[in-house]
């Protein structure tokens, strides 16, 4: 296979991980209303626009226009602005959403039972799925050298999965179904 040829595979694969992860996190919210599930499936989805949007913008990048004779690289940098943007106003609404309820247990006594229940299965299901990402895409990574975004992406997603899976692990067994 050609240095393309793995990158390409690599990156549709983690994709439609990414997109497999993003759907079952929105699903496990839908069900269970933890914002932590809200964070987990839309940064996910984040992840897989992005791989898309990077697709597109390293073909764009290197065409030249009357405007642009260099090339269009500022989009690279545009994009990553506009990636970083998009991760912090998720982050935000999971905070401030956590924040109203927690304020509206605490000063009003209002408060939902959670449904944890299906949390820890998803946890591992999930967990399994990031470490199978990271081991195909260190595989891929070894085959070529150069290629080092998609692993350090699969990297990325890799700790923030198992550290959101370890604390919904640690809530569902440990706090129990508090609001």
């Amino acid at each position: 296979m050609t240095q393309k040829q793995i990158e390409k595979r690599a990156l549709i694969i983690t994709t439609l991980v990414n997109l497999i992860i993003a759907a079952a996190g929105t699903g496990m919210w839908l069900i269970t209303g933890l914002q932590m599930l809200f964070l987990d499936g839309f940064f996910s989805l984040i992840l897989v626009i992005s791989s898309v949007t990077a697709v597109l913008i390293s073909k764009l990048s290197g065409k030249t226009t009357k405007r642009y004779p260099q090339g269009l690289y500022f989009l690279e940098p545009l994009y990553a602005i506009f990636k970083s943007v998009l991760i912090i106003a998720v982050m935000i609404h999971a905070l401030i959403s956590s924040a109203q309820v927690a304020f509206d247990y605490f000063l009003n006594g209002n408060g939902q039972i959670m449904n944890t229940a299906p949390v820890p299965a998803y946890s591992v299901a999930m967990t399994v799925l990031c470490i199978g990402l990271s081991v195909f895409n260190r595989k891929q990574y070894k085959k070529q050298i150069a290629q080092v975004q998609c692993y350090m992406q699969s990297i990325r997603l890799i700790l923030l999965m198992v550290c959101s899976q370890l604390q919904l692990v640690w809530q569902s067994l440990f706090c129990g179904a508090s609001p």
